[in-house]
């Protein structure tokens, strides 16, 4: 568990660490995940911004009206890197997908839908 707080500590999302002791492992995730991906929303909105500026000054130099119109996706493409997945994690988020979604999962990971009441038929 120690090292579990020392890694969330390092994440600097905390600004003081004893707070971590006061929480759950769950409320630390979430907290880690918010703010991460606030990180990357503004890191997103830098891009654009700088990317528009380069685009914009790359049209305006442009010599013909064949010449390419850019945009701010052609300075900076969305190469985020995805997580990879386990095979054990991608089962367990079908089954949180089934069970929002009013399925049912057995023990043996089939997941089974009943028939909603108010769609049937009569």
């Amino acid at each position: 568990m120690h090292e579990y707080l020392d890694l969330a500590a390092e994440t600097g999302y905390f600004d003081d660490p004893r707070i971590l002791y006061d929480l759950t492992p769950a409320e630390i995730a979430i907290t880690i995940a918010g703010k991460a991906a606030r990180d990357r929303q503004q890191q997103q909105m830098e891009n654009v911004r700088a990317g528009t500026v380069a685009a914009a000054i790359y049209n305006s130099l442009r010599q013909k009206r064949t010449d390419r119109v850019w945009t701010w996706k052609d300075i900076f493409p969305d190469t985020t890197p995805k997580q990879p997945q386990s095979p054990e994690e991608m089962k367990r988020r079908c089954k949180e997908i089934a069970l929002i979604f009013g399925g049912t999962v057995t023990t043996h990971g089939a997941e089974r839908r009943e028939p909603r009441s108010d769609t049937e038929s009569g």
